[in-house]
């Protein structure tokens, strides 16, 4: 309550002034307490100090609350809203982006690799290494850092390109609408189970042995996506790997096709 205070040097400006080159500058963090209000006020108190007439506007972000900022579905919004494209294709892809550039994730023909520039990397021997998009071996669903499971990704930087967010928005609302329309959305899951093989999606494959709707104690080939392996409740880890082993048994003696998993199994013999 303070007003003399708070209005001072060691108030609002005990923050350090931040040189700017454009008449408008966009703050964004992640929801209440985050600092966005005071980063701004003291960017206010700096300017007004130097004679620059600067002002400050409120508004609400897109970000959904209830998963993590860092999730790519928050993070696609986030780029489109100031303008940044690149990032639609993780629209509606469940994870993080850690994970994201750990299996190369991707949808509608795109995928990290298209906009990943670098990765920082604590290594085995506790040393920070940087490597760039070749040196990361991207592949279908593969990256090096799947050969190094000692490793640990520290940041990853992606270089966007400049579109119209309207433009933007547009692409993500329609693959949204497209996701919800064919995927169990609305069921746990891993999502995809299956890599898609060079012949055809493995869903059609599961599809031409009738096992779409098949269920394995609690798990279920999904009726609405069957290369999604969904919770109706009450499967157990054991039913779910279970469902995954009979789908792959039955593609290969049927079309002597190995499908190999997109999900990873940890801690099982």
């Amino acid at each position: 309550s303070d007003v003399n205070f708070i209005v001072s040097d060691e108030g609002y400006g005990k923050n350090d002034y931040i040189e700017t080159e454009r008449p408008l500058v966009v703050i964004t963090a992640p929801g209440p307490g985050s600092g966005k209000m005071a980063t701004c006020l003291s960017q206010l108190y700096h300017e007004h100090k130097r004679g620059v007439n600067a002002g400050y506007a409120k508004f609400e972000t897109f970000p959904i609350w209830n998963i993590p900022l860092k999730h790519p579905v928050n993070l696609a919004y986030e780029a489109a809203k100031v303008g940044l494209s690149g990032f639609e294709f993780m629209g509606g892809i469940p994870g993080t982006i850690g994970g994201g550039v750990y299996m190369n994730a991707g949808a509608y023909k795109y995928c990290m690799s298209d906009v990943f520039t670098s990765a920082l990397i604590l290594n085995e021997k506790g040393d920070f290494i940087t490597l760039n998009r070749e040196q990361m071996q991207f592949a279908y669903r593969q990256s090096i850092l799947q050969k190094h499971q000692d490793w640990v990704l520290i940041e990853a930087t992606f270089t966007m390109t400049s579109r119209d967010p309207k433009d933007i928005m547009q692409v993500l609302d329609k693959r949204k609408e497209k996701r919800m329309a064919t995927q169990p959305w609305n069921f746990a899951s891993a999502g995809s189970i299956f890599r898609n093989p060079d012949e055809k999606p493995a869903w059609q494959y599961i599809d031409e042995c009738q096992l779409r709707g098949y269920e394995i104690g609690g798990a279920q080939v999904s009726p609405k996506h069957s290369n999604f392996i969904v919770n109706n409740g009450y499967a157990s880890a054991k039913d779910i790997l279970d469902l995954i082993l009979l789908v792959e048994k039955t593609v290969f003696n049927r079309f002597g096709v190995e499908l190999e998993k997109e999900v990873i199994l940890v801690n099982w013999e």
